[in-house]
């Protein structure tokens, strides 16, 4: 088992993707270096691109796919891991999360960590899954948008740019496209589930189109929505103006409970959207077209690496997770941090008694949870993923290589 794990290890190669400004101090791109050797400790060796468009890390995962790349990582915040991800879809190769961002949603829904020795344990892990992505024509549009965590009609998207503009500092844009969402009333609106030739007649200001629970400035607008179920949760604000859409928002980002009497529910793997007053769409963070629009779920089109996520039916083990977090973390960042003084370097131990405790915490290691991974992955849903990805956990892929480095680093 510990040398199939090694070899596997061995091959393990990937394409990282960057964004330059990501987080609260835009500083994302200074951390590439420290972000690349805690992979390579890892045991995944990687080629670096810098995300500056979206376009272009689009453009870039795409390409890293149709190379054999089989695993591909965006480091960055939710708009990095949409785009990688939307080169990514239907292909064989993995997308990896290291959240870097302000709000990172995407990551959150699927438990991955936002302590970056956590995260890259998690990735070594392979614990693969594949998620739901949706997908949006709307009047306007040359070709359909895929989303992530969510799609909109109304209210939300015409607020979009403002939001955009006012995180931007574009004060006087944001300030112009305003007044369009204020004189916005509720439009009388037809919802089509699934090509159903009985529509749902409603009078609304908003409707969502969710695949992810969180969204957003980092609010949960439906905790039971689920990224893996095949469907799409929507939800109409019924004969809502804009100051109660505003409190129930504010609400929601407070953790407050809510009143939910207008607000109207269903799921489906289609949803056809009409109105009365033609009304703006938008597809996670961006405005892409207006009324009529037709929004469709994609079962499974994109794999990921996930631990035990809010926003998944089917997670990673919890004991798998717990490894990961308690066990391959904390020895990735014993192995990042080598003491510049030989001398706090740990002595070795006399003849006869065991191994550094450090490298024995990775022996333990290693055994139980190779099995354990293995095991775990067999829980996955049949789909094309490549072995590298679902096979092995992060004992397997993390601590071997781990172990590797420490004897060389300690002189063991």
């Amino acid at each position: 088992m510990a040398r199939h794990v090694a070899a596997l290890a061995e091959r393990r190669r990937a394409l990282l993707i960057v964004n330059s400004k990501s987080g609260p101090k835009a500083d994302s791109l200074l951390r590439t270096r420290e972000i690349a050797e805690k992979l390579a400790l890892a045991g995944i060796q990687v080629d670096v691109k810098v995300k500056i468009k979206k376009k272009r890390a689009r453009r870039d995962a795409k390409r890293a796919a149709k190379r054999g790349y089989p695993l591909v990582i965006a480091a960055g915040g939710d708009g990095t891991v949409e785009a990688v991800a939307s080169g990514l879809i239907g292909t064989q190769a993995v997308l990896g999360i290291l959240p870097l961002g302000t709000y990172n949603n995407v990551a959150t829904c699927l438990g991955i960590p936002t302590d970056l020795d956590q995260a890259v344990a998690l990735i070594a892990s392979g614990a693969t899954r594949p998620i739901d992505v949706g997908r949006v024509i709307a009047r306007g549009m040359k070709k359909p948008k895929l989303f992530i965590e969510m799609a909109g009609v109304g209210l939300g998207a015409a607020l979009m740019p403002v939001g955009q503009d006012v995180e931007k500092g574009r004060w006087e844009t944001g300030a112009e496209a305003l007044p369009v969402a204020m004189n916005m009333s509720p439009t009388e609106t037809l919802l089509r589930l699934n090509g159903s030739k009985s529509p749902a007649r409603t009078r609304t200001l908003l409707v969502e189109l969710i695949n992810a629970p969180r969204h957003g400035a980092g609010i949960v607008t439906l905790p039971e929505a689920r990224m893996d179920d095949g469907l799409l949760d929507v939800q109409v604000y019924r004969d809502m103006d804009q100051p109660a859409i505003a409190k129930r928002f504010l609400a929601l980002k407070m953790g407050t409970p809510t009143d939910d009497a207008s607000v109207e529910r269903w799921q489906a793997m289609r949803v056809e959207v009409q109105t009365a007053e033609a009304l703006p769409v938008v597809a996670d963070s961006k405005v892409v077209g207006s009324t009529p629009a037709r929004f469709d779920a994609l079962p499974g089109a994109l794999l990921v690496i996930a631990g035990d996520g809010m926003g998944l039916t089917r997670p990673a083990s919890a004991a798998l997770v717990s490894a990961t977090v308690e066990r391959a973390a904390p020895l990735l960042a014993v192995a990042y941090e080598k003491p510049e003084d030989p001398d706090e370097l740990p002595p070795k131990p006399p003849a006869g008694e065991p191994d550094h405790p450090v490298l024995a915490r990775v022996a333990e290691a290693v055994a139980p949870l190779a099995a354990r991974t293995v095991k775990a992955s067999q829980e996955v849903r049949k789909a094309p993923v490549p072995v590298t990805a679902a096979a092995v956990g992060a004992a397997g892929l993390a601590a071997v290589p781990l172990l590797r480095v420490l004897f060389k680093r300690f002189g063991l």
